[in-house]
């Protein structure tokens, strides 16, 4: 009778034993997840801010040469004052 309430408890330390290890290792896996996510998240940012501040120079440049042009169509010079 004794033998079998000590086999008894001592499985259900093994078993508890065995489901901390598995949470601890879960949450190693969700800290490292949320740490590569955090990272993932600056580099996209990082990444649209930048096309955005391109995109909007190559805006202006573009402007710059439309308005260039119109005003070289307009004035009927032969080169551009640009």
């Amino acid at each position: 009778m004794r033998q079998g309430a000590a086999a008894g408890v001592r499985a259900q330390v093994s078993s508890f034993n065995e489901v901390r290890d598995n949470l601890s290792e879960g949450l190693r896996f969700y800290s490292s997840l949320q740490e590569a996510l955090t990272s993932l998240q600056q580099h996209v940012g990082d990444f649209c801010l930048t096309r955005r501040i391109q995109r909007c120079a190559s805006l202006d440049i573009a402007f710059e040469y439309c308005s260039c042009f119109l005003l070289l169509l307009t004035s009927g010079l032969d080169s551009p004052p640009c």
